[in-house]
């Protein structure tokens, strides 16, 4: 049987009482199966796409397969559109685009060829850089295309010499020196007022088209700069403001791929420009508000609060002898940050818990602090803990956006989401398990990873997709971060473990 209700800024919508009314009844009949298997789609959807992948699940070649109790939480987030949009408008919008691609030539031009091709420092000549911002504008307009770009950069490797003194200078002459820059730089100079102690910007057509897509907040920064008596025109305001962003997001991206901490060399540029000109902004916003919608389910009276009590009190009532009173909880994606927040809910109450308590994480996008923070939880509860999860070979191939972002939706959580600095370490992202990654994180990062040691062992993962012969229940074909609640094999692989 399937229970599906939906949430709202972590409360219950209408009915939704009523399905977890349900749910405990069914939890208490003597006839009914002891197996109750919640599952938590991933914060980046809408209700309508949480309803679609409930919908897929209970089909009988996925859940509807087993005898459980199904339980399907929807809450609605909604999100990862908007990022892939900004990233596309950052293409498009001409000032921009071309602050990236100068930044991209600075970096990749730092770089020193690892391998026997030819071409010294960096990979791309002006003309093959052209050629690619082409294909990124066309691919920003038309979405839909096909990606058929090879960055061809991990053969790039940094030395000490990349961060050097003059690097901003480079950057502000290279800003100079382009005339697609300049051109639209003095398109806007040109309508505004020019008497020099009385800047104030004249909302012309021109100006107006150029701040349309600038983020807010560099919005504003333009607006105020523009605005406030200047010894220089608007044109040469507005060229520093986007000559320090830069130089800002050159040096970020240096700075990281000299330490490890890099993504790969264009995708590190892309993380470091959106955090200089986008401010983090749409996905820093986007997912602290996941983040805080998770809590608000469990704030004493949220969906999530109610949802414990009706496991609760199934539990309570399962009193025939021999019966199992199992529970799995399956989280894909950002559903692990509110299974976290579940778990550490039902540890608080001091309510009963089942005798088998599973949770299985497929590709989880929650970093190793909040995972840290609930494993005291996990103990407590005496949960069996499994993570299904993608290769790094296979995430790094994972494009989130055609060109302009080749990697995948944990990569952008690690590199653009979240508040601390970038590289953030994320659980699902089997990066953050090798010895060598991890000797390049801060000491407090590898203190929340090692903290979470037990959880993490060779029989409690499974890195796919997996080889053809390997066991069956530990099977994988995911190649992309949607696939987790596609794939037959995992689905196949989780019931399994939860039978274990």
């Amino acid at each position: 049987m399937a229970f599906v209700f939906e949430t709202k800024d972590g409360s219950l919508t209408e009915g939704g009482q009523s399905v977890l009314d349900s749910l405990a009844a069914a939890m208490s009949d003597p006839n009914s199966t002891d197996h109750v298997l919640i599952h938590l789609h991933g914060g980046l959807v809408d209700g309508d796409d949480g309803q679609t992948i409930a919908d897929r699940l209970i089909k009988e070649k996925f859940y509807g397969s087993s005898d459980r109790h199904l339980v399907f939480p929807l809450w609605t987030t909604g999100g990862v559109e908007t990022l892939s949009s900004q990233l596309r408008k950052m293409a498009l919008h001409k000032a921009l685009s071309r602050a990236l691609r100068t930044i991209f030539k600075i970096v990749q031009k730092k770089g020193r060829v690892k391998d026997t091709r030819s071409g010294g420092a960096g990979n791309y000549s002006t003309a093959e850089l052209d050629a690619l911002f082409e294909r990124l504008e066309d691919i920003a307009r038309n979405p839909e295309q096909s990606d058929d770009v090879d960055l061809k950069l991990e053969a790039l490797e940094f030395g000490d010499d990349a961060d050097d003194l003059y690097l901003e200078d480079e950057i502000s002459s290279s800003l100079a020196d382009d005339d697609d820059f300049t051109d639209a730089i003095k398109a806007i100079e040109a309508q505004a007022a020019s008497d020099v102690g009385k800047r104030t910007i004249a909302r012309t057509q021109p100006m107006d088209d150029f701040l349309e897509d600038i983020p807010q907040s560099f919005r504003n920064e333009i607006e105020d700069a523009c605005n406030t008596p200047q010894t220089r025109g608007i044109g040469g305001v507005i060229f520093t403001l986007f000559s320090k962003r830069a130089w800002r997001a050159a040096r970020g991206a240096i700075g990281r791929l000299l330490s490890g901490r890099g993504h790969g060399v264009w995708p590190t540029v892309v993380e470091e420009a959106a955090r200089a000109f986008l401010d983090g902004d749409p996905g820093t916003f986007i997912w602290e508000g996941i983040k805080a919608d998770s809590a608000a389910h469990f704030n004493g009276n949220g969906a999530g609060d109610a949802l414990l009590k009706a496991l609760v009190s199934g539990l309570a009532q399962q009193t025939e002898p021999g019966r199992t009173q199992h529970i799995t909880l399956v989280a894909h994606s950002a559903g692990a940050i509110w299974l976290a927040d579940m778990l550490n809910a039902w540890r608080n109450s001091n309510a009963a818990v089942p005798s088998k308590l599973d949770v299985i994480f497929l590709a989880p996008a929650i970093d190793y602090k909040l995972l840290a923070a609930a494993a005291h939880s996990m103990r407590e509860l005496g949960v069996r803990f499994h993570m299904i999860t993608m290769t790094d070979e296979a995430e790094a191939a994972d494009r989130m956006v055609p060109i302009l972002y080749p990697r995948s939706l944990l990569y952008a959580v690690s590199g653009l989401f979240e508040r601390r600095e970038p590289d953030d370490p994320i659980v699902g992202m089997a990066r953050f398990l090798d010895d060598q990654v991890q000797s390049d994180l801060k000491s407090e990062e590898r203190g929340w990873i090692s903290s979470v040691g037990d959880f993490l062992g060779p029989q409690q993962l499974i890195l796919g997709p997996t080889q053809p012969g390997a066991p069956e229940g530990r099977q994988s074909n995911a190649k992309k971060h949607g696939d987790f609640d596609r794939d037959e094999k995992t689905i196949a692989s989780v019931l399994a473990l939860s039978e274990a």
